[in-house]
């Protein structure tokens, strides 16, 4: 008998990625809600939580638009 397959798409370096990007996400909402009310953080909180998500389920298109709302945060915290 063959093996069954795993219907999971996700690797060890998958979860991590996901995980990793969620946990940065919460971060920058914490500091959103409770170090200053600035956009920047909250643009950038929705940005990774959008890459998490896009991560975990596979959608490529919300992965490259958390990543550009990401991005576009960090951008704007260094360069206005």
């Amino acid at each position: 008998m063959t093996e069954p397959e795993s219907k999971s798409h996700m690797t060890t370096g998958n979860w991590i990625f996901v995980v990793a990007a969620a946990l940065l996400g919460v971060i920058n909402l914490i500091d959103f809600a409770f170090y200053g009310h600035d956009f920047r953080d909250l643009g950038a909180a929705v940005g990774l939580l959008f890459i998490a998500w896009g991560g975990y389920k596979d959608i490529t298109m919300v992965m490259v638009g958390g990543a550009l709302l990401a991005i576009g945060s960090v951008a704007a915290k260094y360069l206005l």
